[in-house]
């Protein structure tokens, strides 16, 4: 009989692209978690490449390089991508959209811009805090867009009538709070570590929080922190008949998730509740088959994004 081939590398070890690419092709190579990869970004990228790269244990140049806005976007992708002690330096003035932003992010202070002006196409409202800060030395011109950072690490509670929430944000940026219906109810003044409240009164189903980071709302004010009221999704789907999803994207309760889409995207027929966002009338309603949808929030224009993640809503109860 002929037995199995086993091969595998003895220890770490770190090899070029094409090296490693041809070590994972070998019949029986058996991945231990001890490769490593290290080469020019033009062999970084060759597609040929990629299966090594994923099974790497990290991916990095072997050295500096001078690139476009596009390229280093592309190496940021790469699985297990590190830049570690290398730069990369701007070849040229060069555009930049919000995903190209982070990327640029990612790379902290081993991005050298070299002296030319990225032109920012797209607004970018949900950086983190820790990335709208490495992008301030970068040379951005916005160009009538706008940058800013949605809060991390957001926690929420509630009790004696009042909604808190809490997060990590920018040091002598503006906590903006509204209520479901757009109404601006507070405004502070906030430190990295923050926490601004409202009262459940005054917030109907939800309430709202932004950052805003500057002088003008109109150009700096994140894309919102929604804090949605459980029982209200609930109780309006248990009332209209309707059945939670098993998997979705934004959980509710136990068992229970609804799904996010934008008017252009939700199904003709949902066959449970969903989320809908409307970027037009500013509007996060919840959606059941052959009844009128419920807006939960109206967000102001300022606020609006052009979509929202699931990482932004948040689903309490609020008693």
């Amino acid at each position: 009989y002929k037995a199995d081939v086993h091969i595998e590398l003895s220890g770490a070890e770190t090899l070029d692209a094409r090296t490693a690419a041809r070590l994972v092709a070998l019949p029986g190579y058996t991945d231990t978690g001890a490769l490593s990869i290290e080469d020019g970004a033009a062999y970084l990228l060759n597609s040929a490449n990629l299966a090594a790269e994923t099974l790497a244990a990290s991916v990095t140049l072997n050295g500096d390089e001078t690139l476009s806005i596009a390229t280093a976007t592309k190496l940021a992708a790469l699985p297990h991508f590190t830049l570690g002690s290398n730069t990369i330096i701007l070849a040229s003035n060069d555009y930049a959209d919000a995903a190209a932003l982070v990327a640029i992010a990612s790379f902290a202070s081993g991005f050298d811009e070299d002296g030319h002006v990225i032109t920012v196409t797209q607004d970018a409202l949900a950086l983190t805090p820790s990335e709208y800060i490495e992008l301030q030395d970068d040379g951005l011109s916005l160009n009538g867009h706008a940058i800013s950072a949605l809060a991390t690490d957001i926690v929420i509670t509630s009790g004696s009538g009042t909604v808190h929430v809490a997060g990590n944000g920018i040091d002598g940026a503006t906590a903006r709070v509204y209520a479901s219906n757009g109404t601006l109810l507070s405004q502070s003044t906030v430190s990295e570590a923050f926490s601004v409240s409202a009262s459940e009164g005054a917030i109907g189903n939800g309430v709202v929080v932004t950052e805003v980071v500057g002088a003008s709302a109109a150009t700096s004010e994140s894309a919102p922190i929604i804090v949605l009221e459980r029982s209200v999704l609930t109780t309006q789907a248990t009332t209209d008949g309707a059945t939670f999803a098993a998997t979705g994207q934004v959980q509710v309760d136990t068992g229970k998730y609804v799904n996010l889409y934008t008017t252009a995207t939700v199904p003709a027929h949902p066959a449970n509740p969903v989320l809908v966002y409307d970027a037009t009338q500013h509007t996060l309603s919840l959606s059941i088959d052959g009844h009128a949808p419920l807006v939960l929030v109206t967000l102001g224009s300022a606020t609006t994004p052009a979509a929202l993640d699931p990482s932004e809503i948040f689903i309490r109860h609020l008693t």
